[in-house]
């Protein structure tokens, strides 16, 4: 990556003003040697899908506690969608949790209240998802640090309080990353429309079968996109 990068750009190296990327160490370390003058971020779109994956473990763990108790058949009289099991409470909120609670419609709202009133760590794990996504919110980028650092450390004490381990991990990642997390909103960089364009890229040659002639498939590639 180091040669390609000086192949191309060598030129305008010191020129470079931010770099985003995930939280790879050699991803971190090549920018930081490559782009001396560069504000190192750690992409929020990948912060947040570590959060969204400890979201969902909380939510396999509620699944797996329900099939162990054998109370994956049984319906409540208080569920507001009648005719639904438990167990298809639980699958029906794996891709709501997904969403913001703003973009929650009435049915959504109702299957995450009844899980939430039925498993309190559901609801905890949903509101420290919540807060950080607010955390992140565009409004906040220019904002001074010292307010964005102290948000920031409200929610990690939320976190230290709330005892669940998927979000202790990311407590611990957010403290290994902290100063390059912030950084991003010092710039309000990120790449999700490189990584939604990759994640194209990755469909469209699973579609294909992979890659037998690496020029026909640039070719092809340039051709689909254009």
């Amino acid at each position: 990556m180091k040669q390609a990068i000086n192949a191309y750009f060598s030129e305008r190296l010191q020129d470079v003003k931010s770099v985003s990327s995930d939280m790879n160490a050699t991803y971190k370390r090549i920018s930081k040697e490559l782009f001396p003058n560069a504000c190192v971020v750690v992409d929020k779109f990948h912060v947040i899908t570590h959060v969204l994956d400890a979201l969902q473990q909380v939510r396999k763990l509620i699944k797996t506690q329900v099939i162990n108790q054998g109370q994956e058949d049984s319906q409540a009289d208080q569920a507001p969608i009648k005719g639904l099991s438990e167990l298809e409470y639980i699958e029906r909120s794996r891709y709501i949790i997904f969403k913001r609670m703003m973009h929650w419609d009435e049915e959504e709202q109702a299957v995450m209240n009844y899980l939430s009133d039925r498993y309190p760590i559901l609801r905890t794990a949903l509101c420290l998802t919540e807060k950080i996504r607010n955390w992140y919110d565009k409004k906040h980028i220019g904002k001074d640090l010292d307010f964005v650092e102290r948000d920031l450390y409200d929610w990690l004490d939320d976190v230290v309080i709330a005892r669940i381990p998927a979000f202790t991990a990311i407590r611990k990642m957010f403290e290994k990353h902290f100063d390059d997390i912030v950084n991003y909103f010092k710039t309000g960089q990120t790449n999700a429309k490189a990584e939604n364009m990759n994640g194209k890229i990755q469909r469209f040659m699973a579609n294909n079968f992979g890659i037998r002639d690496r020029s026909f498939f640039f070719f092809r590639l340039a051709g689909y996109f254009s």
